[in-house]
């Protein structure tokens, strides 16, 4: 019986050296990518100055302005925001866009962003990078900057808004009317 417990402890040694023997390890590594902050910043609001009623007045990503009869009276402007993020980095642009513009009456002027020449380059919005590069963005569809930055020097990109007013509808009155304009931009 002793013979027995001997052989089987020696048999339990070998197979626990044995698994031993066998033991293998691995690593892996830990990585990580610091880019710097998603910066968006108000430079501009988009101004139409005045309208007349009976009128339409459009203003484009490249700040110039039509209107459908007489002049265009008042100070304009586009309204542009500003942008920074990381070098290499991809984007995506949205934009939450009034249908129309109000008074503390309630009285109520219809704005649109909409591109009435898909042609023209001077869209209601336009996107221009840190080069000077100037792309189109369509209004309602998220638009997508896929290597933002691809050069080695950050360069802040601009988003020009533009729109048109339309005084010309029943109901329309003479007022102030304000609305806002909302750009998110997040990482991919």
């Amino acid at each position: 019986m002793k013979k027995t417990v001997k052989i089987l402890i020696a048999a339990l040694f070998a197979v626990s050296f044995s698994s031993l023997a066998n033991a293998q390890s691995a690593s892996i590594s830990a990585n990580a990518t610091v880019i710097s902050e998603l910066k968006v910043t108000n430079q501009a609001n988009l101004n139409f100055g005045t309208i007349i009623i009976g009128q339409t007045k459009s203003i484009y990503s490249d700040n110039s302005v039509v209107v459908s009869t007489g002049n265009s009276l008042g100070n304009t402007n586009r309204g542009q925001f500003s942008l920074s993020a990381g070098i290499g980095s991809n984007l995506t642009l949205t934009f939450v866009l009034p249908s129309s513009l109000t008074t503390t009456g309630g009285a109520i002027l219809p704005i649109s962003f909409t591109d009435d020449n898909p042609n023209n380059l001077s869209s209601a919005i336009g996107f221009e990078d840190g080069d000077g590069n100037v792309a189109k963005v369509t209004p309602g569809i998220p638009y997508v900057i896929n290597g933002y930055n691809s050069a080695s020097e950050v360069k802040n990109a601009n988003v020009f808004v533009g729109g048109q007013v339309d005084a010309t509808g029943v109901g329309v009155s003479t007022g102030i009317y304000t609305g806002t304009i909302t750009l998110s931009a997040t990482y991919n």
